[in-house]
């Protein structure tokens, strides 16, 4: 885990990184590249990893792109939702840029842990993967289906 970032490296995106950590303490930043940042957000025994792909010298004007770890422990269809509403956030924190202001990776960051934390199809206190008709029982629970 990165605790904390040389402000001596001339990366511009350095602050944003520090003010997104101080605003999610809880995302864990795996690694920071110029052109890249991995992070990962637990929530139970669900942990998902995203990786940030930093354009090169057209950041912030254009966004970062996101993708989701292949072990991410979430049904498909709410992994593509959050990959999608995810690089929907950074595209309009890219088009309402103004002054150079870097938001995109607070706001991408702020996304993934409401999505993790307010969804009631994604179970926090049991792992998906080993028991599925466990999870499978607690979506339709969630979702006010019979759960036989």
């Amino acid at each position: 885990m990165i605790t904390s970032i040389s402000t001596a490296d001339p990366d511009p995106i350095n602050d944003e990184i520090l003010e997104a950590k101080n605003l999610y303490p809880f995302i864990n930043v795996l690694s920071h590249t110029p052109s890249s940042i991995s992070v990962n957000y637990k929530r139970g025994y669900n942990c998902v990893d995203i990786s940030l792909a930093i354009p090169n010298n057209e950041y912030p004007t254009r966004p970062i792109a996101v993708s989701i770890g292949k072990d991410v422990l979430l049904p498909s269809g709410l992994k593509k939702r959050l990959e999608k509403e995810l690089n929907d956030v950074a595209n309009e924190k890219a088009q309402q840029n103004s002054n150079n202001a870097h938001q995109q990776v607070a706001a991408v960051w702020g996304r993934l842990v409401s999505f993790l934390d307010t969804n009631m199809a994604i179970p926090a206190d049991f792992p998906c993967g080993s028991n599925s008709a466990k999870c499978q029982n607690h979506i339709r629970k969630a979702f006010g289906k019979d759960a036989r």
